[in-house]
Order: C-alpha cells, then sequence, then structure tokens
C-alpha cells in the first residue's frame, strides 16, 4: 500500500478547534487513527459513540509537527479522522492493583500494609531523629568532615541539616521516607545527594515524577559537565524522545544503546590481536541486540521515566525483570495518585516520596475523561448517565461513567 501525507485542519462544523486536539494526533504515543464521515455514528439518536472497526484503522508512519502533518500507511477514504481513547494508564493501574492484590512479593508487605485498616495495621512510632543520633548509632565520627557527603559538604549553608536528615533517614527507614519543602528549598540538591549515596552502597535506584521536567532536572544535576560525581552515575532514561530535555536525550535508552555499541564495536575491532572473550563479545553485540540491551540495562544504577513510561524499560514491559531496584523516589509526589504510584511501587523495595502538598494536586478533567471513556460504553450505559437522578450530581455521574467504562474496557466488552 502506498503511503500517504495528510494535513490536519480543523472541521468546517468545528472553526476553534483547540490546539491540544492536534497534540494529541501528533504525540508520539499515538500509533493509529481511524476513518469516519460525519454520519457514522452508532445509534438512532446520534450518540457521541463512534464505531473503533479495525478495517477502518490506518497506521501512523511519521509525523512533522511544525506543518501539523501526519504520513499514513494508506489514503484515507473518509473525510474524518478520529483517535482511539487511549485507557493504557487506566489498563496499567488495575494491572498493579491486581497484582498486589493476587501475588505481592514479600518486599510488598509495606505497601499491603497501607490498605489496612488502621485498627490491623501496624506502624512503628520512630521519633524524629538528628544527625547527631545518626552518628552515635552508626559508630561514626560526629565530626561531620568524616561522613562521606557527596554534594551536602558545607554545613553552614542554611538548610544543610535539614537535607542531611532527610538523607541519612531514607537510607537507613525499612519502607518509606517523605521529605515536604517548597521550591527553591533544595529538595532536587537532597535527592541527587540521597542517590549518590545509595551508588557508594551499590544499590540501583528507579527515579519517577508525573512530569517529564522533574524527571529530567535531577538526571541535569547528576550528569552536569562540572559535577565530579557523575562517573560513578550510569544513568538509563525511558521514554520518547520527542519528550526530553535536550540536555538529558544522549541518555535516553534507545540513543544510549545505539552510542554504547558503536563505541564497543570500535574498541572491539581496534584490539590486536582480540582475546577469545573479545572476539566472542563483538560477535555477540553485532549479531544479537539483546546482548548489549541486557547489559546496559544490568549495569544501569539510576533508571529514570514519569510513573506510566517507566514501563518502556524492556525488562518490566516483558515482565522479565529480575531482581527489584533498593529504592523507588517519586518526585513532585504531591501531583501523583496513589493507584499511579503503585505502578512503578510494585517494583521497588523501599520508597522515598518527595513534593510540596501546597502545591497543586493531581489535575484531572472529569469532564473530559466522560468524553474520553464514553465512546467504549454500550448505549444503555450511556442513556443510565443522562437519566434526571445522574443530572443531579454530576460528579458522580462522571465518577460511574469512568469506572464502568474501565470495567467494559478490561473485560474485553
Amino acid at each position: 500500500m502506498p503511503a500517504c501525507s495528510i494535513e490536519l485542519v480543523e472541521a468546517e462544523d468545528r472553526p476553534d478547534e483547540p490546539e491540544k486536539t492536534f497534540q494529541a494526533f501528533l504525540d508520539d504515543s499515538t500509533r493509529s487513527v481511524y476513518q469516519a464521515d460525519a454520519l457514522e455514528k452508532k445509534g438512532a439518536e446520534k450518540s457521541k459513540r463512534w464505531a473503533f472497526d479495525r478495517n477502518k484503522e490506518l497506521s501512523i508512519l511519521d509525523r512533522d509537527l511544525e506543518t501539523n502533518q501526519l504520513l499514513l500507511e494508506d489514503k484515507p477514504d473518509k473525510p474524518m479522522l478520529l483517535l482511539k481513547p487511549n485507557t493504557y494508564q487506566l489498563q496499567k493501574q488495575l494491572e498493579a492493583i491486581r497484582r498486589l492484590q493476587d501475588s505481592p512479593l514479600p518486599e510488598h508487605r509495606p505497601l499491603l500494609t497501607l490498605m489496612e485498616s488502621t485498627d490491623h495495621a501496624k506502624w512503628p512510632n520512630l521519633p524524629i531523629t538528628h544527625i547527631d543520633d545518626w552518628w552515635i548509632q552508626s559508630d561514626l565520627d560526629k565530626d561531620n568532615s568524616q561522613f562521606p557527603w557527596k554534594l551536602l559538604k558545607n554545613s553552614s549553608r542554611p538548610g544543610t541539616d535539614k537535607q542531611r536528615d532527610f538523607v541519612h533517614i531514607a537510607l537507613n527507614t525499612p519502607d518509606f521516607a517523605f521529605l515536604e519543602g517548597p521550591p527553591g528549598s533544595g529538595k532536587t540538591t537532597a535527592i541527587c545527594e540521597l542517590i549518590l549515596q545509595l551508588i557508594a552502597q551499590d544499590k540501583r535506584v528507579l527515579l519517577c515524577a508525573s512530569t517529564h521536567v522533574a524527571v529530567d532536572n535531577v538526571i541535569e544535576r547528576l550528569m552536569a559537565k562540572d559535577s565530579p560525581h557523575r562517573e560513578q552515575v550510569i544513568p538509563v532514561r525511558i521514554g520518547d524522545k520527542s519528550n526530553l530535555s535536550d540536555s538529558v536525550k544522549d541518555y535516553q535508552f534507545e540513543k544510549f544503546c545505539d552510542t554504547e555499541k558503536k563505541r564497543l564495536v570500535k574498541f572491539l575491532s581496534q584490539q590486536n590481536p582480540p582475546s577469545d572473550a573479545q572476539k566472542h563479545l563483538l560477535q555477540a553485540i553485532q549479531n544479537q541486540d539483546e546482548t548489549l540491551t541486557n547489559m546496559i540495562l544490568e549495569s544501569a544504577n539510576v533508571v529514570c521515566g514519569t510513573t506510566i513510561g517507566i514501563l518502556q524499560h524492556p525488562h518490566i514491559k516483558n515482565q522479565s525483570m529480575a531482581n527489584l531496584f533498593d529504592m523507588l523516589i517519586i518526585d513532585e509526589a504531591s501531583k501523583t495518585q496513589f493507584q499511579e504510584f503503585l505502578v512503578p511501587a510494585l517494583l521497588a523495595k523501599r520508597w522515598i516520596l518527595i513534593g510540596d502538598p501546597r502545591q497543586l494536586s493531581p489535575y484531572v478533567d472529569d469532564e473530559a475523561m466522560a468524553e474520553n471513556v464514553k465512546v467504549c460504553l454500550p448505549d444503555p450505559v450511556s442513556t443510565a448517565a443522562k437519566s434526571p437522578k445522574a443530572d443531579l450530581q454530576p460528579e458522580r455521574k462522571v465518577r460511574r461513567i469512568v469506572i464502568r467504562a474501565i470495567r467494559e474496557i478490561i473485560n474485553g466488552k
């Protein structure tokens, strides 16, 4: 089939189409579109539920963000293109909840305790412990200079003692630790110090946030050119390169693999004469992409991504991950919903939540969500949502629509 390039324009009956509509079509995560016309709706009453027939699906081969153009696998024979609602995040969140319910690991005990009634959950009453107490407990010299601080060396700087307290608590917690603070209070520095201390203990860290910017900020600090510790960090950034800041694109997984493959092939090819091990490794890298992929993923000590994007990690995606991460760090945790947190939480043994509870809470556009999932509902459910009783409580109507839509999607109805 010949490929066809098309330009996205506003429909005649929708002259003020918002820019986010075009962004949705042009997003890297959008893999296909569906053909339709204005009369191709199910139901005699012309409801907003569209039919997504696979015979009318067209794959997106490429896209041009500047010209709003898509390269499709074939020329569409209908005047309209539709996007099927993306329920991927909802499915993954439900899968995490079911996995925690049906097949938890021993390390997940603290996560299960979060679900228990306060009458049954037993949390130790830990006092607030400051840095001098940690020196005594750890049999370390009380002189701050004796502790191998990486970034928090200047004890005279305001706030350093609190950052140090947090790092010690996080390193020693058996389950959870929290850091609260407004913007500019040094949370990112504390995160970087914690990560460097964990790396020094030969630990592996999973760093997540709800936004790409928050994740990239930490990588930028760790891998700054003037950082004396950057050689100790092997970061792998999981996510589409279009969503990453320029300063971290070199650590994006696919690009990182490509760069390392070229470097290793060049080095091994220059060995004269090569050892048997070098010959075997060169052949494996050239003939099997999985060899290099596994080498990089197993050697990476900081794996980064958004709470949902991290699922693109090859071992996580293929459910072939042998070992849990030693610690999960969630930055901007106040923006992360609990079910969203559970997705990466199941991949770790301990959990550190960092953020500002006074910042904006997670934003959910109920009306947009309802519109997106209504296309997945059978007509009786849509009709029920329009009942007088439902109209009296619109916020409960939206939640009911979403819940029933999730059930229908997961059950394949």
